[in-house]
Formats: C-alpha cells, structure tokens, sequence
C-alpha cells in the first residue's frame, strides 16, 4: 500500500499509524486513542485514515474511541456480489426470531 503522507514520517511515527491502523481494523471493542498515539494526535490521525482508506476502509469515532468499517461503495460492493448477505432463508428465519421476541 502506498500512502506518500505515512512514507514522510519517522519510523516510529509509521509505527505509531501503523499500530493504530491495525487496532482500529482488529478490535474486539473500539480502540481508546489516549492507547494510540496516531489516534490522539489530529496529523497521524489523518495519516491513519489514509492508509485505511488505501484498504476501502474508513475511521469511525465511537464514543471517543476509533474503530473502521468498509466505505459505503466497497459494502455495496461487497453486497452486490453476495458477500456478507445471508441467504434469503436465513434472513426469513431472523426476522421471525426478531418478531417473536419483541411480541414476548
């Protein structure tokens, strides 16, 4: 991948954004930026959602913390070739669980 913006920074500021990236795709639970230098930081911050963005991905704020999610073309892509979408079935099946448990 090549983002020129993190290629201009020391090698522990790449560490940093790097670092950052990948907590923010991995994470369980969104990452805290007070953990991540890149996330804390408003200049790395903006690097760490160009290398993301050369993925197809995009930096989310939850609650003051970071997580990343696909950008709206790539989950239309995705959607459109099947990925992702559970069968017709299935989603019959979880809109009645759905309905069943609200009417309870």
């Amino acid at each position: 991948m090549d983002v020129p913006a993190l290629q201009a920074l020391s090698h522990n500021r790449r560490a940093d954004v790097r670092a950052a990236a990948c907590a923010a795709k991995t994470a369980m639970l969104p990452a805290r930026p007070a953990h991540y230098r890149a996330l804390a930081k408003t200049p790395l911050r903006v690097v760490a959602e160009q290398v993301l963005a050369a993925s197809g991905r995009t930096l989310l704020a939850v609650g003051g913390c970071c997580l990343s999610g696909y950008t709206d073309e790539i989950g239309q892509r995705l959607a459109h070739e099947g990925i992702g979408v559970p069968p017709r079935d299935d989603r019959a099946v979880l809109t009645l669980i759905l309905l069943f448990s609200v009417a309870i």
